[in-house]
């Protein structure tokens, strides 16, 4: 349960800090895959991952 929060901390933080939130939501897909063999938390896992991914490669970087 501990890993799912850090997926809705990163979720919440994503607009104000899209590294951090893609860097906490790849933590709790990758923790929550291999630590917590939990069915429902497969259902979890994809969306995790795409939202980490999506959240680190913001296209709306400041240059």
């Amino acid at each position: 349960m501990f890993i799912s929060v850090f997926g809705i901390v990163g979720a919440a933080l994503a607009l104000k800090n899209p590294a951090a939130s893609g860097i906490l939501q790849l933590i709790s897909a990758v923790l929550g895959l291999f630590v917590g063999f939990f069915v429902a938390y497969f259902m979890a896992f994809p969306f995790l991952l795409i939202g980490g991914i999506l959240a680190l490669a913001d296209p709306r970087k400041e240059h």
